[in-house]
């Protein structure tokens, strides 16, 4: 009976210790369920404000679609009217482009044609400019020398003069003897 009994005492005891066990963990188990129920609360919580920011968010988008629909809308057909304007007026302007770099081509060629003139006109107006600075040179090449054709010749006739005067002077002279020699010679 003992024996029975200190079995007992034992299985008693292994009992209350499962039991001991058990409540310390159900008690652990609460703590653990009371801090998973605040957070499930908080996240709850936190929830329910992303699902009002959410809601506000789809709201203002629902208004800003509303507003943007249309002017998209407006948008394209201006895309589509600018591309057309545009494709009319690349015909256009080419057309007009075309006109204008014939007209260009045309004012071209004349500007050039009066380049060309005028740089013959400059070409002529400095040849005429060496002739005449040439001309100057030979005239003063030529006063020079007809100045040294007129001295000389005034030299020639100085000195022809004063030969002609000894000359005239001997001729007297020379009268003189022939008569003193004729009428020595009574002729």
């Amino acid at each position: 009976n003992n024996i029975q009994l200190e079995n007992l005492i034992k299985d008693y005891r292994k009992c209350n210790d499962e039991l001991v066990a058990i409540i310390k963990e159900n008690d652990l188990n609460k703590n653990l369920l009371e801090n998973v129920k605040g957070k499930i609360s908080s996240f709850s919580n936190r929830l329910g404000q992303l699902n009002n920011q959410n809601n506000s968010i789809k709201i203002n988008l629902n208004k800003i679609i509303n507003i943007f629909l249309p002017k998209q809308k407006k948008l394209d057909e201006l895309k589509n009217a600018l591309k057309e304007n545009y494709q009319n007026n690349q015909n256009e302007s080419l057309s007009n482009i075309n006109k204008d770099f014939e007209g260009v081509d045309i004012e071209l060629e004349n500007l050039l044609k009066r380049r060309d003139m005028l740089l013959e006109e400059k070409n002529q107006t400095q040849l005429n400019k060496e002739r005449i600075s040439n001309e100057q040179k030979v005239i003063s090449i030529k006063e020079k020398n007809l100045d040294q054709s007129v001295e000389d010749l005034a030299k020639s006739h100085t000195e022809w003069t004063l030969k002609r005067d000894n000359f005239q002077k001997d001729l007297l002279k020379l009268e003189k003897k022939k008569k003193i020699l004729e009428k020595d010679l009574g002729i």
